[in-house]
């Protein structure tokens, strides 16, 4: 019987330890992609205390193609300082026309951490089995 316990406590503290970094391996289409992120900015009216932090981003993006993408989405993945995964936050955008922009903002709220470090994902329909899906890259934010 100790054996299973013995075995449970250690499974338990992998899943701990490698938990964050396998979120943090998630792999991003390299592209070209139709969707542009145009600027990622962060709500000024964000807060952080000792219980928590929350506050708002704001996502605008462009298709630049001449054919309209369908299922246009955004995920952002809220990590603690540490890398641990705290929450992940979806807006749906769905259709964005040839040449138009879209314009998204996405709150979060997390409770226990004083600050916070996202990652932003843009999916759409490609035409496969699944939707495709994208990394947002740094040089964009503007905070």
């Amino acid at each position: 019987m100790k054996a299973y316990q013995i075995a449970a406590v250690a499974l338990l503290a992998a899943t701990a330890l490698f938990g964050p970094a396998e979120a943090a391996r998630r792999k991003s289409d390299k592209g070209p992609h139709p969707l542009k992120i145009l600027k990622v900015v962060q709500d000024g009216s964000s807060t952080q205390s000792m219980s928590g932090c929350s506050g708002r981003y704001h996502i605008w993006m462009q298709n630049t193609t001449d054919v309209a993408v369908d299922k246009v989405a955004i995920e952002m993945e809220v990590f603690s300082k540490s890398g641990r995964l705290e929450d992940t936050v979806k807006k749906e955008i769905g259709n964005v026309e040839a040449g138009a922009k879209a314009f998204a903002e996405l709150k979060y709220n997390v409770i226990g951490e004083q600050g916070i470090v996202p990652r932003f994902w843009v999916k759409y329909n490609a035409g496969g089995e699944k939707l495709t899906e994208f990394e947002v890259d740094g040089p964009s934010w503007n905070f």
